[in-house]
């Protein structure tokens, strides 16, 4: 039986899949399995194989992770900015745009304004949820 072909059909599938369906963990699976299609080709042991299929998996999916907490920071770490203050810079079709030190977050932008200070209270689906920060008098 032809172990690299099997691979090879079963790579390509998922990376299929995933181009049909993103969630960047398909991908990552079928990158392991071309792995592993590349070292049963070579006649490797099976072991080697599946280590390889592995190793092949888990790195694809740290890249992938890294690079998407990159490209989309609020989905990877909403907790560290939880209670932080932001400041609004624009809002749009009630979406907010806001500010927390550096980096530039999606908020739910009802009845904010640019310029006003808002405290993270939390996150729903792709917005973070913010309040309006209370001024001492």
């Amino acid at each position: 039986m032809r172990f690299d072909l099997i691979f090879l059909l079963i790579g390509v599938s998922l990376i299929l899949v995933e181009l049909m369906i993103p969630g960047l963990y398909i991908i990552a699976l079928g990158v392991g399995a071309l792995m592993a299609s590349a070292f049963a080709a070579i006649d490797y042991p099976p072991i080697d194989v599946f280590l390889s299929f592995l190793v092949g998996t888990g790195g694809t999916a740290i890249i992938l992770k890294r690079f998407y907490c990159r490209l989309y920071p609020q989905a990877g770490e909403p907790d560290r900015i939880l209670g932080k203050e932001a400041e609004v810079i624009s809002v749009s079709k009630g979406v907010a745009k806001v500010k927390v030190g550096k980096e530039l977050y999606l908020a739910d932008g009802k009845n904010l304004k640019a310029g006003q200070k808002v405290k993270v209270t939390g996150k729903s689906e792709t917005l973070l949820v913010v309040e309006l920060k209370k001024t001492k008098l």
